[in-house]
């Protein structure tokens, strides 16, 4: 059986019970990002895409969509004058991440898991829409998407080589998940690799997360 990438939907978590966790943390200090989390290696370029690269052949050896809709990345001029836009700082990492490729042209193709990688410009255009509608806070911004699900870093007065990802969906609660955006790479890139997330095997999916995020959450669930 071939895995279609590019169709799994809310309808398939509900189905297999899968169920985000949405746990207790509430302050940029609680979460950690001002001192950088525990457990979160300094950032590599080359670890970052590395990983990216590793989950882009997956796609190619499984035909999914998600490949030939890789835009091209941006110049560094090109994504300052678009950072620009933001009243805050994006951490390095994630700068990187659109120097590599500026999203995927289908907003319906997956990237992780069901989880979109919507180019700067479209990222840019939601974190305005969901500050302006108080789902996100001003210092918070929207790497990945799925319908009304995202999963954002830190946006913050200063340029940081990394940091925490977690999980808003109409939740006032924030709980880290991965200690990093290179760790979440790398993290999707095992899960992918293995047949984790194919098989949807939770618990192996926790284990996978847990040695690439010590002290962060697994965001799903595992009965």
């Amino acid at each position: 059986m071939q895995f279609d990438s590019g169709r799994c939907s809310a309808r398939l978590r509900a189905a297999l019970g899968v169920t985000l966790v949405i746990l207790g943390v509430t302050s940029a200090q609680e979460l950690g990002w001002s001192q950088g989390m525990a457990g979160a290696p300094p950032f590599d370029d080359s670890a970052l895409r590395f990983a990216l690269e590793r989950i882009v052949r997956w796609h190619a050896m499984h035909d999914a969509e998600t490949v030939h809709g890789l835009r091209p990345g941006l110049s560094r001029d090109g994504l300052a004058h678009m950072l620009g836009r933001l009243p805050c700082r994006l951490p390095r990492e994630v700068q990187s991440l659109y120097l590599w490729h500026d999203g995927i042209s289908a907003v319906d193709s997956e990237f992780i898991w069901y989880h979109y990688f919507p180019s700067l410009d479209r990222a840019l255009q939601n974190y305005e829409r969901l500050v302006r509608d108080g789902l996100l806070r001003s210092d918070e911004f929207p790497v990945l998407e799925f319908d009304g699900e995202y999963y954002v870093v830190h946006c913050g007065p200063d340029i940081v080589d990394t940091s925490p990802v977690w999980y808003v969906f109409h939740n006032p609660e924030r709980h880290i998940n991965y200690v990093s955006f290179t760790a979440f790479m790398q993290t999707a890139a095992e899960w992918y690799e293995t047949g984790a997330a194919q098989a949807t095997d939770l618990r192996q999916l926790r284990d996978i997360h847990q040695r690439h995020n010590p002290g962060a959450t697994f965001p799903y669930a595992v009965k």
